[in-house]
């Protein structure tokens, strides 16, 4: 009987450990690592001050190949359209490996664009930014990355 328990126990744990590999989990970029040109740090939360530039950019972090989601956290307002770009860049914006407008609206809540992104080759310097018109307000308050499995070709 005893044997039978442990058979019975390294089988849950590998239906355990397969079930958390299906599922690739997010990893929220610390606001600690992301720089501002035209922001303002308040709390956890760096606020726009209606000033146009790059809101944040950073962390100039190692990747692997591979593709990737990025989620901005946060909320921006403003006047223009678009309220500025977001994007992911290499080698200090040489190769952009991705862009998108930021536009008012198009977002779930609490997010401040959604971008999927593909690297070909590892990485050492990859730094994703923010930049935003003039007259735009609002925060961001970070970053969520997930590794997936295709990219989302939804604009």
């Amino acid at each position: 009987m005893p044997k039978l328990n442990r058979y019975l126990v390294v089988f849950c744990v590998a239906i355990v450990l397969l079930a958390c590999s299906q599922q690739p989990q997010p990893s929220l970029v610390n606001n600690d690592k992301l720089s501002t040109l035209v922001g303002v740090r308040e709390g956890g939360i760096i606020k726009a001050k209606g000033q146009p530039g790059f809101l944040v950019y950073g962390p100039y972090a190692k990747m692997d190949a591979g593709v990737y989601r990025l989620v901005a956290k946060g909320e921006l307002t403003g006047s223009s359209k678009p309220l500025g770009f977001i994007d992911v860049a290499a080698e200090k914006g040489k190769i952009i490996l991705a862009t998108k407008p930021l536009v008012a609206g198009q977002n779930k809540a609490g997010e401040i664009a959604s971008l999927d992104f593909e690297v070909t080759k590892p990485l050492t310097d990859v730094e994703f930014r923010i930049n935003i018109s003039a007259q735009t307000t609002g925060s961001f308050a970070g970053y969520e990355l997930t590794k997936v499995d295709k990219l989302d070709k939804t604009p």
